[in-house]
């Protein structure tokens, strides 16, 4: 106890104190240099040790203690949501936001959000008249609360790009295994399906052959009758005697050369006559057709297949055969009526056929399947948990800038309103300190500025707004 009371005796912060008095100013001394050591730790674990935005954050906090924050008054064209506490943002001469303020009130009872059109603002005089010296006036900034918003901010273009890559990179070096193991089993459960469809799709049908036979009478009558039939009369025809008449004239020849007409008439007249045998003149016929026509058909089977293909090109290339076919089943895939039957055959054979979802759920619940998941996700699960890391963050790197965004805005409820100062393009004058600071909703769309990572940037001024 001496020798503590003769040091501050030596030092010259306390002289005619007694004791008491000059251990409790000792033990004051050493608390408030533990707290100055403590926010200079603070300080310099959020900058990364940068120079710059360490002096850059001590600056701004010394001007935060000891500044002039002077009182404005704030109107908004329109009713919108604040709290005490929202933030003031100025994009200094750098292009970088900064914050210079806050409001103060917004004339709720608590200090939840209300809707108002009026407010209290506190903001750095200091700071705001080095951008602004004339009028200004604030941008009313909301973060979105959307499942969109969250989806876009925690999966942003380099993120997809680097999740792309994992997947990529993963799959080729598993996808051998998993295909393996998997493709069994999926051809078996389509095999399952097929058979529950295949053994439902009579019934089906016949459930439907109504509305069948009314289609089918309408397109007898609008495409058949008014359309196939007059083309194949006017278009098709002709092709196919084009084609087909230099070879059906060539076969009459050979064969009627080889016809004897002789041959065929004693035996007409013997199968006419009163005698007991019949059908001389069919037996006759059979042979000729056997021994003449067949292979005369057959040596020229080559120059049918290409007649044929000719036929087939020249009807294919011919537009007004590709026009009235395009025509019909356009008019087919668009008919209302069709589209409604083939939709109820579908929702009976899939959606409302017990018997196959029986048959699904029995096979998928059975080991072999069970077995084939487990291996493919224990193949993927390294895959998982690197997109999982990308995505959130981990224990020993900290939690992504994307997912601490995300959580302060929904789950933390914070960062979802700001305030931008706009300098008033033009407006020489001082603003007037009676007139109220216009709010104006902002139409376009900004990220909140700050980003609360606590790495290498400080969240109070090294985050930066690009211009």
């Amino acid at each position: 106890m001496t020798s503590v009371s003769y040091f501050f005796e030596q030092v010259g912060i306390v002289s005619s104190v007694t004791i008491g008095n000059r251990l409790r100013a000792g033990l004051g001394l050493i608390l408030w240099l533990s707290l100055a050591v403590w926010a200079a730790l603070g300080i310099r674990s959020q900058t990364g040790g940068d120079t710059r935005a360490l002096s850059l954050l001590s600056g701004e906090l010394l001007r935060w203690l000891v500044g002039v924050n002077r009182e404005y008054s704030a109107a908004a064209e329109s009713t919108l949501i604040l709290a005490p506490n929202d933030p003031i943002f100025l994009k200094n001469a750098e292009g970088r936001l900064v914050q210079i303020g806050r409001v103060r009130t917004a004339f709720g009872l608590t200090q939840d959000p209300v809707t108002t059109q009026s407010a209290i603002l506190l903001m750095d005089e200091q700071q705001l008249r080095s951008v602004c010296p004339g009028s200004f006036s604030l941008e009313y900034h909301t973060t979105p609360t959307s499942l969109d918003w969250v989806a876009k901010t925690l999966i942003s273009p380099d993120r997809r790009d680097e999740i792309a890559g994992i997947l990529a990179r993963d799959w080729e070096l598993q996808s051998a295994q998993v295909l393996s193991r998997l493709e069994p089993v999926l051809l078996q459960g389509l095999k399952q399906l097929a058979a529950a469809v295949e053994a439902e799709l009579p019934a089906v049908l016949d459930r439907h052959r109504s509305d069948f036979a009314g289609l089918a009478d309408r397109y007898q009558g609008e495409l058949v009758q008014q359309k196939i039939v007059p083309l194949v009369r006017r278009e098709i025809l002709p092709i196919v005697e084009q084609e087909i008449r230099p070879v059906a004239l060539q076969l009459g020849r050979e064969l009627w050369e080889r016809v004897s007409l002789w041959s065929f008439t004693w035996r007409y007249l013997y199968d006419v006559s009163p005698l007991p045998e019949r059908n001389a003149v069919r037996r006759e016929f059979e042979r000729f057709l056997a021994d003449e026509i067949t292979p005369a058909l057959e040596s020229r089977t080559e120059i049918f297949v290409a007649v044929t293909e000719r036929i087939v090109a020249r009807i294919s290339a011919n537009q007004e055969v590709r026009r009235v076919v395009r025509e019909s089943l356009r008019s087919a895939a668009t008919d209302a009526e069709l589209q409604k039957v083939l939709g109820s055959i579908l929702h009976d054979l899939f959606l409302d056929n017990s018997a196959m979802h029986r048959a699904l759920e029995d096979y998928l619940a059975g080991d072999e399947v069970r077995s084939a998941l487990e291996v493919a996700t224990s193949h993927f699960e390294p895959s998982a948990r690197a997109i999982g890391t990308a995505v959130f963050g981990s224990r020993t790197e900290g939690i992504t800038a994307e997912f601490s965004r995300v959580m302060r805005t929904q789950i933390l409820l914070k960062d979802r309103r700001w305030l931008v100062v706009v300098p008033e393009s033009g407006a020489a004058g001082v603003q007037d300190d009676e007139a109220a600071i216009t709010i104006r909703f902002s139409v376009s769309g900004a990220e909140f500025p700050l980003e609360f990572e606590g790495k290498q940037q400080s969240p109070l001024t090294v985050s930066e707004q690009q211009p």
